[in-house]
């Protein structure tokens, strides 16, 4: 009988590498699992963790982050509880009730939360 395992079970800090787009599927589910987290620098992932993974500019310092992490374990624990926490904002109940006060609120006051989240948006795209 052949086993399948995915990555994410037998791997204890995952990257997604990911500099575009928007917040990752698969980033929310290796913080749910309580992993490491070593991702590329960008808004939409560090929005998404914030200071509770590690985070790497260019590919080259990759391997000097992880050397890094494996030399000071202390806090990691830490860093993946925290993280698990931060998924909260990103379940279906959150989403569903931050756009109902989006809709509920003040025309102006949604209207100008609206243009910012497309503005930073935007800017992190380029």
């Amino acid at each position: 009988m052949v086993c399948l395992v995915r990555c994410e079970d037998i791997v204890s800090r995952i990257s997604t590498g990911n500099s575009v787009s928007g917040t990752n599927p698969s980033l929310l589910e290796v913080m749910i699992a309580k992993k490491r987290i070593i991702d590329h620098d960008n808004h939409f992932n560090t929005e998404a963790c914030g200071r509770f993974a590690h985070y790497f500019s260019k590919s080259a310092d990759v391997s000097d982050l992880v050397a890094s992490i494996e030399q000071n374990q202390e806090g990691s624990s830490h860093h993946r509880r925290n993280a698990y926490e931060r998924t909260a904002a990103y379940s279906w109940e959150h989403v569903a009730e931050e756009y109902h006060n989006l809709f509920k609120g003040d025309s102006e006051v949604a209207r100008a939360r609206f243009e910012t989240e497309a503005r930073v948006s935007r800017k992190s795209q380029l």
